[in-house]
């Protein structure tokens, strides 16, 4: 045998080796990967629905808190089935319906009223480094604070 040749062998071997080491590495985070989103399908499908029904009493406060601050009611929120939730100004035609996909774990915004803007559905979503659900909106920003979200509709709603 040729030195070029059991150079060669050598060489050929040895890649070998790291690209059977490489497919198993990729193949553990696969797996890794695979169990975290699993993982995290479980968190969003207990706590998407809880995250919601907070967001509706949100919605409920926020509008009475508002109704008793100018003493006449001019908001009204009713959940008008499990997943839906309409916020309306009385005595005008301007409403924002929201409704809620416990499949997909998001909400939409639905409103014939262009005052809101650039949110059209909030998504739950898992922080990355974390096992926290929050929400997010369309354009893949994280949410800090709901009661923002709610704020703002209820005062688009109402100007």
């Amino acid at each position: 045998m040729s030195d070029w040749s059991e150079q060669h062998a050598k060489r050929f071997l040895r890649k070998q080796e790291e690209d059977r080491k490489k497919a198993e590495k990729d193949a553990e985070a696969a797996i890794t990967r695979d169990k975290k989103f699993v993982r995290e399908q479980e968190i969003l499908q207990k706590r998407s629905p809880d995250m919601w029904s907070d967001l509706c009493d949100l919605f409920a406060v926020e509008c009475k808190d508002f109704n008793s601050a100018v003493r006449q009611d001019v908001v009204s929120c009713k959940q008008t089935s499990a997943n839906i939730l309409e916020i309306s100004r009385i005595g005008e035609k301007l409403n924002v319906t929201l409704s809620f996909d416990p499949q997909t774990n998001s909400i939409k915004i639905h409103s014939l009223y262009d005052g809101l803007g650039d949110v059209k559905r909030l998504d739950i979503k898992i922080e990355s480094e974390t096992s926290d659900p929050r929400f997010w909106d369309d354009a893949g920003r994280l949410v800090p604070d709901p009661a923002a979200i709610v704020q703002r509709i209820i005062e688009q709603i109402t100007s």
